[in-house]
């Protein structure tokens, strides 16, 4: 069984664990490449849209797994760069990423009412870690870099688009009805590897890349609805 198929397993792996319930989360944001080509945390001319879905599985009232899919699209130039401005290189590259995530909820409930109900917060303040593959093909531009200067041929021999990837995030979520909450959310993607942007011997090889996500989503449960004892 090779690389692909055990992380495809595992982010199927809720598929066959009973839950207490479970949401479906869809959520659209926005998406910034780090690495090479990029100074800042943020660079608005490079911010693209991207959006996804996840399933969260309640595992109990403090731990959830959420596999999730995400679609969108990075970029970097080395005009944004005052290290390499005078490389002028650039690149864009679709980009799809599936992680399972463990999900902690810190704000879970565990006061009970008199008659033995749990009390159910309006607030969720979920951390959660995770990993799984990214698919990124970056495409660099080269119409006016000095190629005869660098050290290796563009596109470098090792260049790739998989990529090995650990996410963290932190999301504050808001129950607007009984199966109904808003959220936002921020998240940080480490790529095992400096090939994000398709440089590595022609940039910084001992600096890994890496890309973040923002944005704001729906959670809405699917679990079916519980009847009362003695009603029908």
């Amino acid at each position: 069984m090779n690389r692909t198929q055990l992380l495809l397993l595992a982010w199927l792996s809720p598929l066959f664990l009973t839950a207490q319930s479970i949401e479906i989360t869809p959520f659209i944001g926005l998406m910034n490449y780090e690495g090479d080509m990029a100074e800042f945390l943020v660079t608005p001319s490079e911010t693209h849209i991207a959006g996804g879905i996840g399933l969260r599985y309640h595992l109990n009232k403090a731990f959830a797994l959420r596999p999730q899919v995400l679609i969108g699209k990075i970029s970097g130039d080395d005009r944004h760069s005052s290290r390499n401005f005078r490389r002028h290189l650039s690149f864009e590259a679709p980009l799809f990423e599936a992680l399972l995530f463990l999900d902690y909820n810190l704000f879970h409930p565990k006061a009970k009412h008199h008659y033995g109900r749990t009390s159910e917060p309006r607030m969720a303040l979920y951390l959660s870690l995770g990993g799984g593959f990214t698919l990124a093909d970056a495409r660099l531009n080269t119409e006016k870099a000095p190629l005869d200067a660098f050290p290796t041929s563009i596109p470098e021999p090792d260049d790739k688009a998989f990529f090995s990837t650990l996410g963290g995030s932190v999301s504050l979520a808001y129950r607007i009805s009984d199966r109904t909450s808003l959220s936002g959310q921020f998240g940080m993607r480490y790529v095992f590897s400096d090939y994000l942007d398709g440089l590595s011997i022609n940039g910084q090889p001992a600096y890994n890349d890496w890309y973040i996500f923002a944005g704001v989503g729906l959670a809405v449960k699917i679990e079916p609805a519980v009847k009362c004892p003695g009603r029908f």
